[in-house]
């Protein structure tokens, strides 16, 4: 049985034992709360859903709750609501409904409910997209009167229980329940990046740890970096720009496999996502043993192929490029031509020094070297780890999808043209 099976929470039997069904999920946030010992834990995610979410005013206390799991409220229940509540869960990453052009038919059915003394909250839940708009109307429209629209993610009913560890001290069975089923949300992806740390620097560097705990820290940093890559995928920009509408794919981290090396790891991001790396300049998101207090953003040019486009492009082109190199958002990147049978030095540069002369002579460089295997030209952002350790998980999705950004115009004068 893998280590995750061992989760209460995990749902062990169905069509696909590591595909958990949605309706398993609502089970797992009802079973939770109608099974912590504490009372707080109950009347907090109640006036948190009704207080801070829907900004409705719980009176009195939440009475003797009610949990049904795929169970309707009655009439007598919907009758007896003063504060009804329809709420909505869905992954962090998607919208708040699914756009779809195919109009599915409205199930009438509720996931779940939870019902208390004058108020009323329905549930209707997603794991694999946005919510179906009509069936959450339908629902909705079903339990009368004047009711409270709320959605929130999975990501956020995480939080919400995580932040309840502290307050809950001497209750180890609640304390239980609740890791439990936090460590289910993460295991099952609706998380969300939470960041790396500083032992995520440190892990192609600790190479004295112990088979045990160098697994485990090679699937917690191989998770953690495949969840980076969703978030990366779906950031939108300032702009309403969304990283998938300029990088049509994007490739699992490599490097962190069982049977790797483990001396680096990567995200690459392509244009097309057809070929994922063939003939491409890609971005790649990398740690490497040899940098570790460093993260690295590359857009990196490496066939046999691309490398002499590029070289011509150094000679014909190099004036574009140089208008390129001189935006403001590349100030403190890095060129570097990744062979030292090439270069003794390496090639590296730092933008702000670069001259046409420059780019010259890198591009003659290529043409006499193409051929040499490992040979890399790369524009490269390196994040030092305590700039990055000392941010939450969404600023350092944003800090990584802004360097992303500004080594686009890069990757589009290297993939565009003959």
């Amino acid at each position: 049985m893998s280590e995750r099976h061992h989760n209460i929470f995990e749902y062990y039997r169905g069509p696909d034992k590591d595909s958990p069904l949605e309706n398993n999920v609502t089970k797992a946030l009802l079973n939770t709360l109608e099974l912590c010992e504490s009372e707080s834990v109950k009347i907090r995610f109640v006036q948190w859903l009704i207080n801070q979410k829907a900004g409705l005013e719980l009176e009195q206390d939440t009475g003797n709750l009610r949990i049904g799991i795929l169970e309707p409220p009655t009439d007598d229940e919907k009758r007896d609501a003063n504060i009804k509540i329809m709420l909505g869960i869905k992954p962090y990453w998607a919208d708040k409904f699914e756009k779809s052009g195919v109009k599915k038919r409205a199930r009438r059915e509720y996931d779940g409910k939870i019902v208390g003394q004058g108020w009323l909250i329905a549930i209707e839940s997603k794991l694999y997209g946005g919510l179906n708009e009509d069936q959450f109307k339908t629902l909705k429209k079903q339990l009368g009167g004047k009711t409270k629209e709320v959605i929130v993610s999975w990501q956020e009913i995480h939080d919400f229980f995580s932040s309840l560890f502290s307050n809950i001290p001497g209750n180890r069975a609640d304390s239980l329940l609740i890791e439990q089923f936090t460590s289910h949300l993460k295991a099952i992806g609706q998380v969300g990046f939470q960041g790396f740390e500083d032992k995520h620097f440190r892990f192609f560097a600790q190479d004295r740890l112990e088979y045990g705990e160098k697994e485990k820290a090679r699937k917690e940093l191989k998770d953690l970096m495949n969840t980076l890559g969703g978030n990366l995928y779906e950031y939108k920009y300032r702009d309403g720009k969304i990283l998938k509408e300029l990088y049509q794919g994007w490739d699992w981290v490599k490097g962190l496999n069982k049977n790797n090396r483990l001396d680096s790891a990567e995200l690459k991001f392509c244009l097309s996502s057809r070929k994922m790396t063939s003939n491409q300049c890609y971005l790649d998101i990398q740690f490497h043993k040899d940098m570790p207090d460093e993260l690295a953003v590359w857009a990196c040019v490496e066939t046999r192929q691309l490398l002499r486009k590029l070289s011509t492009k150094l000679s014909k082109d190099r004036d574009e490029l140089f208008r390129i190199l001189k935006k403001k958002s590349l100030t403190d990147y890095m060129i570097e031509l990744r062979d030292n049978k090439v270069m003794p030095n390496g090639g590296d540069i730092e933008v702000r020094a670069i001259t046409k002369s420059d780019l010259l002579e890198r591009g003659e460089l290529l043409r006499q070297n193409a051929d040499n295997r490992g040979l890399c030209f790369a524009l490269a952002k390196y994040f030092k780890k305590d700039e990055i350790i000392k941010l939450d998980g969404k600023d350092q999705v944003a800090k990584i999808a802004e360097a992303m950004e500004a080594l686009h115009p890069f990757v589009k004068f290297v993939n565009n043209g003959k």
